[in-house]
């Protein structure tokens, strides 16, 4: 982590960079450029459920009684709040790994958000501005595309030039970019059948993408004659690095002593609610914030001290 870090001069944004970096060492023992698949899902509707977010914001007011209740109760389940004031409030919801009050709640007060007068919030507004006449489903694929999409080019290049290996993005292509702008989403992130598609009606976000639709469509259909088709067909899933396991392990100790003996962590972070988050081990995505402290602390210390 502390090397990465200092090649990227930036806390690590996900933790799957530490092994594309050693992944690429040991690429360069035999090779110095590779094609790497950034884009894809970007540009042809890959991240199904995010891209169902709309339905979830939609369907808030929708149902009455115990249906209501047992939908919210799903819905607060993924997005730890449903204090959405409109659309974009929403999608950076949806978007972010911390709410603004799980934020707020590490943050010691100069430091916390408030509510009017967030950057963040500003900074989405500022890119949603220009999209409004979009479908939904389209304003997220653009915000994907030329948001989303910056901060893992630059993964990929600080992980592979570090080990002094070029990685090349066809899917980035120009020409590629602007044509698959033109193809309507339904090409891209399709309904399985019209029963599917009324079925969504009811169901969340992630219970949609599991079970409804079809994700890069035309792209799957494009390679049908060459890629098997267990490959077509399988299921999306993330590169995996088991945090919650390490943190609540082997590597408890090291984590702990990592964001505790920060020198910076206590002039920005209440360190006290730090320590409670890092305590409850059973909390939705504790390896994952535990990861992000660990990145800040060691990114603080080794810029600001």
């Amino acid at each position: 982590m502390e090397e990465l870090i200092r090649f990227k001069d930036a806390p690590l944004s996900v933790p799957n960079e530490i092994p594309l970096f050693l992944m690429s060492k040991v690429l360069k023992k035999d090779i110095t450029v590779v094609l790497s698949g950034e884009g894809a899902d970007e540009l042809f509707g890959g991240y199904g459920a995010i891209l169902r977010t709309p339905i979830d914001y939609q369907n808030l007011n929708r149902f009455t009684g115990q249906e209501r209740e047992e939908f919210l109760d799903k819905l607060s389940l993924i997005y730890g709040s449903l204090d959405f004031k409109d659309e974009i409030s929403h999608f950076r919801t949806a978007y972010s790994w911390l709410t603004p009050a799980e934020l707020n709640q590490l943050l010691l007060p100069e430091h916390q958000i408030q509510r009017n007068g967030d950057p963040l919030l500003q900074y989405w507004e500022q890119k949603f501005q220009p999209l409004r006449q979009l479908l939904p489903e389209d304003r997220i694929l653009n915000i994907l595309e030329t948001v989303h999409l910056s901060g893992l080019l630059g993964r990929l290049d600080t992980t592979t030039m570090a080990a002094s290996v070029e990685g090349r993005v066809p899917f980035t292509d120009t020409e590629l970019l602007e044509f698959v702008a033109t193809i309507p989403l339904e090409y891209k992130l399709r309904w399985r059948s019209p029963e599917h598609q009324k079925l969504a009606e009811n169901l969340n976000c992630l219970e949609i993408t599991k079970k409804l639709d079809s994700t890069k469509y035309i792209l799957k259909k494009s390679f049908q004659n060459i890629v098997p088709e267990p490959i077509i067909a399988r299921r999306k899933s993330s590169f995996p690095v088991p945090l919650d396991d390490w943190f609540a392990g082997q590597y408890r100790n090291h984590a702990w002593q990592t964001i505790n003996n920060g020198k910076v962590m206590p002039d920005v972070f209440n360190m006290l609610e730090v320590e409670r988050w890092f305590q409850n081990v059973h909390s939705v995505n504790y390896g994952l914030k535990v990861w992000m402290l660990m990145n800040i602390s060691i990114w603080l210390d080794t810029y600001f001290t």
